[in-house]
């Protein structure tokens, strides 16, 4: 099972937030760092709705798409397009300062939560 931000869930939904949580450990993983980069000094995760449909088969494409516009208009994340082909759309998504503040409180609070347990 996927793990998510509680915070984050009450906020935005379970499906923003499970979309924003794959958006958060794709930025901070070892193993997807050909996925990200650095642009104004901050990072950024390449990544298209068909993969997150892939990576999470639970959430369909429209799915995805309604939780990303959700974050976007909520200025969780931010959205750009940092390829180097001019033909490749794929989007890059990154986490304004506000979304980075919502994340980590929500870690904290689901620590607390399982310190309690």
């Amino acid at each position: 099972m996927d793990r998510f931000n509680q915070y984050m869930a009450m906020k935005y939904g379970i499906k923003a937030a499970v979309v924003a949580q794959f958006i958060w450990d794709g930025i901070q993983s070892e193993e997807h760092k050909e996925m990200v980069r650095e642009f104004d000094n901050r990072k950024w995760f390449r990544c298209s709705q068909l993969i997150m449909t892939g990576a999470m088969p639970y959430l369909s494409k429209h799915m995805v798409h309604d939780a990303l516009h959700s974050l976007l208009k909520a200025k969780v994340i931010a959205k750009g397009c940092f390829n180097d082909c001019v033909f490749d759309h794929t989007n890059w998504y990154s986490f304004t300062d506000f979304g980075i503040l919502v994340m980590n409180k929500g870690d904290e609070e689901n620590g607390e939560c399982e310190e309690k347990l």
